[in-house]
This record gives structure tokens, C-alpha cells and sequence, in this order.
């Protein structure tokens, strides 16, 4: 059986992350009891797939709240599998209704909300490490030699 991608966060800054995921999945929360309350919509069967049927502005807002929440992840959280699956396999099924996609997509976050209190977190000093080093590196061209140098022997 494989095993599930390693959950890392990007940044030291924990507390924050699980405040931010925990707002996310109170939102997908929230679209899932307006999702529960749609009813068909009217669509034309020639020009549309049978997933519009909950109507395209529907639709539209699940597909930003969905980019919305994988933004956040890509940027804070590595090896979170959320759409793609926990084994990174393409999961995102657009062929389902959406009550359904909403519904994976809980699941999902849930699932990481449970095993992000078990992520490995990089230490502070690293994270200044790497943005020194970033800043060193584009200085490269604008200063001269020996200033380099000396600021490459504070990373």
C-alpha cells in the first residue's frame, strides 16, 4: 500500500496555518449547506454538461473557492494532497455533481486538519537562512564583489 505524501509547512508560523485552514473549511462548510439547498437547474442538455445543472454561477463559485483553498495550500503546506489526492494521483473528479465534489473536497481538508498537527515544521533559523540567502542572490548584480562576500558570511 502506498503511503501518503509527508505533510510539511512551508513557514514556522503553525498557529497561523491551522487558523487559515480552519477558516477555509468553515467556508467549504458553509457552500455545502447552500450547495444542499440547490435545486436542478434549468440548462440547456445540447450545450452543457449534466454538472451545470446546479447552474454556471454556482459552478464558477465552487471553482474559485476551490483555487482559492489550493493557493493557500501550494503556498503553506507541502505534501497536503488536496485535489490531487493523498498519493498524488489526480482525484478531481469534474464529472460529479457538486454536492458530491463539496462533500471530497471536506473530506480532503478534514483529513489534512487532522494530520497537520503532526506536519513537519521548519525551524525559524532556516527560514531566515533561506530568505538571506534569497536577498544575497539578487544582490549579486547590484553591489559590489566584496560587499557579497561579507553579507554571504552572515548565511
Amino acid at each position: 500500500m502506498d503511503q501518503p505524501q509527508t505533510v510539511v509547512l512551508k513557514t514556522p508560523r503553525k498557529k497561523r496555518i491551522i487558523k487559515e485552514l480552519d477558516a477555509f473549511i468553515s467556508q467549504w462548510r458553509s457552500w455545502e449547506k447552500e450547495v444542499a439547498q440547490i435545486t436542478d437547474h434549468p440548462y440547456d442538455r445540447m450545450t452543457h454538461s449534466s454538472v451545470y445543472i446546479y447552474g454556471e454561477d454556482n459552478m464558477n463559485h465552487h471553482n474559485i473557492l476551490q483555487e482559492r483553498t489550493l493557493a493557500f495550500l501550494n503556498k503553506n503546506v507541502a505534501g497536503h494532497g488536496f485535489i490531487y489526492g493523498q498519493h498524488g494521483e489526480n482525484v478531481d473528479r469534474t464529472d460529479l455533481r457538486l454536492k458530491i465534489r463539496v462533500k471530497h473536497r471536506l473530506n480532503d481538508l478534514d483529513v489534512l486538519r487532522a494530520r497537520i498537527d503532526y506536519a513537519e515544521v521548519p525551524k525559524r533559523l532556516d527560514t531566515v537562512r533561506q530568505v538571506s540567502s534569497n536577498v544575497g542572490n539578487k544582490l549579486l548584480g547590484i553591489v559590489p564583489d566584496f560587499l557579497v562576500k561579507y553579507l554571504r558570511s552572515w548565511i
